[in-house]
């Protein structure tokens, strides 16, 4: 039985005729295991049990270094999927759009009730509905400029996930970050952001990603990276 791979410490028990490994431990016929190379394994055997005619023997291996695979994924972002991924991360800095727009709603209805009764506080929440929705058609305009203009959404992006970091391949080139170059992530439903320490953050569609390899990403940034939302 196999614990979980994650773990810096597990066993492999199997019940064999006679003992197949060599004395190093080595296993050549078993490589991978829920996306995790294993590569050696130091032997450790129990008490025999019975006669080697007839009975099996038990033995319990432990890794001496496991070595985890890179995740790797190749995806294109539409601009669509894009804005979806900012109304992400605008909920999770407590500025979504329709949070936003209630507040716009709110103050335009105390404001034209107090426009009688206390003029220069309804002129200021009447001022601040149409900044706020002015805000709001401003920042959606925006960031579809910004996907129109970025060259690393007009073609494929790969990315291979791996303990060092991140090998990111767009059409701006392609190069290799390390960890500590981003901040935190977060995992929605449909996205996960990872965000950097300087610029911005990336969308990536968990739709890029099969469900083991999803599990497996998501348990790496939990080990690198903070979690925010």
């Amino acid at each position: 039985m196999l614990a979980n791979p994650s773990q810096s410490s597990y066993s492999l028990r199997r019940h064999c005729q006679s003992c197949t490994h060599d004395r190093r431990g080595n296993w050549p016929w078993l490589t991978e295991w829920g996306g995790v190379n294993i590569t050696k394994f130091s032997a450790i055997p129990m008490r025999r049990r019975g006669s080697s005619r007839g009975r099996r023997n038990a033995c319990i291996f432990r890794p001496c270094e496991v070595i985890m695979a890179n995740i790797d994924t190749r995806y294109r972002l539409a601009q669509a999927e894009f804005m979806d991924a900012c109304s992400v991360h605008w909920k999770a800095q407590k500025l979504g759009t329709f949070r936003s727009i209630l507040s716009g709603v709110v103050a335009a209805i105390v404001g034209f009730a107090l426009l009688f009764f206390i003029f220069w506080l309804a002129v200021f929440l009447l001022a601040f509905t149409g900044v706020l929705f002015l805000f709001i058609w401003f920042r959606s305009l925006f960031w579809r400029w910004t996907f129109r203009k970025a060259r690393r959404y007009n073609s494929d992006i790969s990315l291979s996930f791996g303990e060092d970091g991140i090998l990111e391949e767009t059409a701006e080139g392609k190069v290799d970050l390390p960890w500590d170059s981003y901040s935190a992530y977060l995992d929605a439903p449909d996205f996960i952001l990872l965000y950097r320490k300087r610029n911005g953050f990336t969308p990536i569609p968990k739709s890029a990603f099969s469900p083991h390899q999803a599990a497996s990403l998501l348990e790496l940034l939990k080990r690198k990276l903070k979690k925010i939302g």
